[in-house]
Formats: structure tokens, sequence, C-alpha cells
């Protein structure tokens, strides 16, 4: 009685081995990614920033700007958008430990 097995099918030590480092490697990885999660996301933040930052360069270029000074330029805006917003931002905040009148 044949059970619908195929009498030609054996398990053999080099698929054995196959499956066993696929696994391992895997798990290898995994365990690589899940060390690195940090390192992984400030470099995929850091590219993303980049691209968008080149976007603007690129329009700043297309208004007759050279690309060092194109670059100076969204920098420098880039850097007093965020300087602007920091401290109107701590503005809007409660004090934390009012301080009470004596």
């Amino acid at each position: 009685m044949n059970n619908g097995a195929d009498p030609n099918s054996t398990v053999s030590v080099k698929n054995v081995l196959i499956v066993c480092f696929t696994i391992l490697g895997v798990a290898t990885l995994v365990y690589a990614v899940m060390q690195t999660r940090l390192a992984l996301t400030l470099s995929i933040g850091a590219a993303l920033i980049a691209t968008a930052l080149n976007h603007l360069v690129e329009k700043v270029e297309k208004l007759g700007v050279g690309r060092p000074l194109a670059i100076a330029i969204v920098v420098v805006t880039l850097l007093v958008v965020l300087v602007g917003i920091g401290p109107a931002d701590l503005s809007l905040r409660e004090p934390e430990h009012p301080v009470s009148p004596r």
C-alpha cells in the first residue's frame, strides 16, 4: 500500500543541511537587524532628509543660483525655521512647576 507518498522521495543530508542553514541565516539576519535598529532608523531618516533637501536645492538652482550657494540658502533657511519654531513651541507650554506668589 502506497499511502500517497512518493516512493522516490527521500530526505537527504544535503536537504536537511540546506534547511537548517537557511533557518540559521534568517535567524542571524533578524538578530542583526534587531541589534542595529537605532542605526538603521537614523540612517534611513538621514537618507529621507537628504533627499528632501536635495529637491529644495534643485529648485533653488533652477532660479539661477549655483549649487554651493543653493545649499547654503536651504541650510540657513532650515535653521531659521527650526530656531523660530523652537522658542514658539516652548512659549505655548504651561510651566511645570508654577512659582507661587509670596
